[in-house]
């Protein structure tokens, strides 16, 4: 079964609660939560780019050691690329669709998505408000320094 929404980010700084809320209301249409976000590129590209830049976001980033799952902190000259979202109901995995515009993004349940799942082990908690924060994630993808 495979269940889609499509929602706009309106302002860039607030992405990271545009995906919480839009997640909320998916749940509420479907009574399902979403396991996929698409969007395209550039919206990607945003995400990336405000965790850099937002003064204390990578403050909250941490890199879990694959074999040891020990935290790494991550270096403040490190570039953090991400590829999900998680909050405390469910964890969205990134998918490129081009044929959406820029601020634009699809949730999406699907019960049998068609791709093997590689995680990173890299997090960083998402800054909507003080009561949320800890129970939201981004997984980041990559660093680079």
């Amino acid at each position: 079964m495979k269940q889609e929404k499509k929602y706009t980010i309106d302002l860039w700084e607030q992405w990271n609660k545009t995906i919480s809320d839009a997640i909320d209301d998916f749940y509420t249409t479907y009574l399902n939560y979403p396991n996929i976000i698409e969007a395209n590129k550039h919206t990607f590209s945003q995400f990336d780019f405000l965790i850099n830049i937002i003064p204390d976001e990578l403050d909250r980033v941490v890199h879990r050691d694959e074999l040891t799952n020990e935290i790494i902190p991550i270096l403040k000259d490190e570039y953090v690329e991400i590829s999900s979202f998680s909050n405390m109901h469910c964890s969205l995995d990134f998918a490129v669709f081009e044929e959406i515009d820029d601020k634009e993004f699809i949730l999406i349940y699907d019960d049998e998505p068609d791709w093997d799942r590689d995680d990173d082990n890299i997090i960083i908690d998402d800054p909507v408000d003080e009561i949320e924060k800890e129970d939201e994630k981004i997984f980041v993808s990559s660093i680079h320094k």
